[in-house]
C-alpha cells in the first residue's frame, strides 16, 4: 500500500529535503572564496545546526510523531529569529529602568561632550523615566562599513546553566568564589531579559526594519502555535487528529503543516545568509543559482500559508468578505451593500489564531449561503468531518 506521507506531500517533502540539503553545505559554499572571514563561516555553521533540527522535525514528522515535531519547530524558528539579528542586525535597543530628570540631563551633557560610554548611541528618548536607547553596531575602524551586530557578541555572555544570583551558593563548589558566579548568573539574566526573550528578539527586529509592526503581530501567531506543543496544556491528539485519530496515526493536515513550517523557516534562514553575505566584507558561496532555485520553489509552494511575508490566499480573502460587518448584526445586509472579495485590500484582510485549524479549512469547499463561495484548490471530503 502506497505511503499516504510521501504520495500526499512528495513536491513539500522534496522542497524541504533540498532547503536542508543547502543549508548543510553552505559552510563548504562559504569556504570556496579566495578570502575567509571567521563571521561568515560561523553563520554558515548556524544555518547548519538549524538545518539538523529541521532534519530531526521530518524524521519525527515520517513517523507520526506531529507533537513532538512542533515543539522542535518552535526551538527553530527562535533560532532563525535569532540568526536574522545575528547576521543582518546593525541595531539594538536597551531600556532603563528608574532613571531620574537630574540623571538624564547629566547624561545629555555627557553626550555632547562626547563622553566614550555614548559613542554608539544612535538615538535615545526619555521615555518618562525609563530612557529607551538605541545603539549601532561594532565596526571596523579601518572599513566603517563592515559592522558585527551586537547578537554576535552575545552568544557569549548567556549562560542558561548558570542558574539565579541567589542559588549560587547551592551548588558544587568550583575553583572560583561564589561572588564571581553571583556576577555571572547576574549577567546572564541581564542578557536574558533584556536581549533574548521572545518579545525583546521580536522588538529588535523591527528596530532593524526586518520585519514590519503587522507582520511582527503575525509572527507571534505562529509562536504561539508552536508553543502549545512545548507545555502540557492542551488536548494535542485532539488538535493534531481531529474527530477521528487517533496519537501517532497519520495526519495529512498536520503533516502538511510541519513541512510547510520546516519550508518557511528553511527558506528564510537561507535568503538570511545570502544577505549576510552580500553586506561588507562580502564573501562569495558556490552553487548560488541551484540556491536562489530551491529558495524560489519554497515561496510558491508555501504561499497558501500566509505566514509573514507573504499575501493572504484567496480563501481569506472571501473569509474577510464574509464575515466583514456582519457579526453581531441581527439581519445580514444584502450582498449588493457588502465589499466583495475582490475589491478588498489584502492589508486590511484580518489574521488568522490558528494555524492548523486555518489550514483544514483551506481544504474544504464551502457554499455559503449569506455570502460567497470558497472553491478549494485542495478539497478534500475528511476536511469536513475533522
Amino acid at each position: 500500500m502506497p505511503d499516504p506521507y510521501s504520495t500526499e506531500h512528495a513536491e513539500l517533502i522534496e522542497t524541504a529535503e533540498s532547503l536542508i540539503r543547502e543549508l548543510l553545505a553552505s559552510r563548504d559554499g562559504v569556504q570556496g572564496g579566495k578570502v575567509l572571514y571567521a563571521q561568515h563561516l560561523e553563520y554558515a555553521e548556524r544555518a547548519q545546526a538549524l538545518a539538523e533540527v529541521l532534519r530531526s522535525v521530518l524524521f519525527l514528522t515520517e513517523l507520526n510523531r506531529y507533537e513532538a515535531a512542533f515543539a522542535l519547530l518552535r526551538g527553530a524558528l527562535e533560532h532563525q529569529i535569532f540568526d536574522q539579528l545575528l547576521m543582518l542586525g546593525r541595531l539594538h535597543m536597551v531600556v532603563i529602568t528608574g532613571i531620574s530628570a537630574a540623571d538624564w540631563s547629566m547624561w545629555e551633557q555627557e553626550r555632547r561632550a562626547g563622553a566614550a560610554w555614548t559613542k554608539h548611541i544612535s538615538t535615545w528618548d526619555y521615555n518618562s523615566g525609563n530612557p529607551r536607547l538605541t545603539y549601532s553596531g561594532f565596526r571596523n575602524e579601518k572599513n566603517p562599513d563592515e559592522v558585527l551586530s551586537l547578537y554576535y557578541f552575545l552568544r557569549e555572555q548567556y549562560d542558561p546553566f548558570q542558574g539565579r544570583a541567589a542559588e549560587q551558593h547551592l551548588f558544587n563548589p568550583t575553583f572560583s568564589a561564589i561572588k564571581d558566579h553571583k556576577q555571572w548568573a547576574e549577567q546572564s539574566q541581564r542578557v536574558w531579559g533584556t536581549y533574548l526573550k521572545w518579545d525583546n528578539l521580536v522588538a529588535n527586529l523591527r528596530l532593524n526594519r526586518l520585519i514590519t509592526p503587522t507582520n511582527a503581530f503575525r509572527l507571534s501567531v505562529h509562536y504561539r502555535f508552536l508553543s502549545a506543543f512545548v507545555h502540557p496544556f492542551i488536548n494535542h491528539t485532539r488538535l493534531l487528529h481531529g474527530n477521528n485519530g487517533d496519537r501517532n496515526r497519520y495526519d495529512h493536515y498536520s503533516s502538511e503543516l510541519v513541512l510547510l513550517y520546516c519550508v518557511i523557516i528553511g527558506a528564510t534562514e537561507m535568503r538570511t545568509l545570502l544577505k549576510a553575505l552580500a553586506m561588507p566584507p562580502k564573501q562569495a558561496i558556490a552553487n548560488r543559482g541551484a540556491i536562489n532555485r530551491v529558495i524560489s520553489n519554497a515561496n510558491k509552494i508555501s504561499a497558501h500559508m500566509w505566514f509573514p511575508g507573504q499575501s493572504p490566499h484567496d480563501f481569506d480573502r472571501i473569509a474577510e468578505a464574509n464575515n466583514r460587518n456582519v457579526p453581531g448584526r441581527r439581519a445580514l445586509p444584502p450582498l449588493t451593500e457588502r465589499t466583495p472579495p475582490e475589491r478588498i485590500r489584502p492589508g486590511t484582510i484580518r489574521y488568522y489564531r490558528n494555524p492548523l485549524e486555518r489550514l483544514v479549512a483551506l481544504h474544504r469547499s464551502q457554499n455559503e449561503l449569506t455570502g460567497w463561495p470558497y472553491i478549494s484548490p485542495w478539497n478534500r471530503q475528511d476536511a469536513c468531518f475533522r
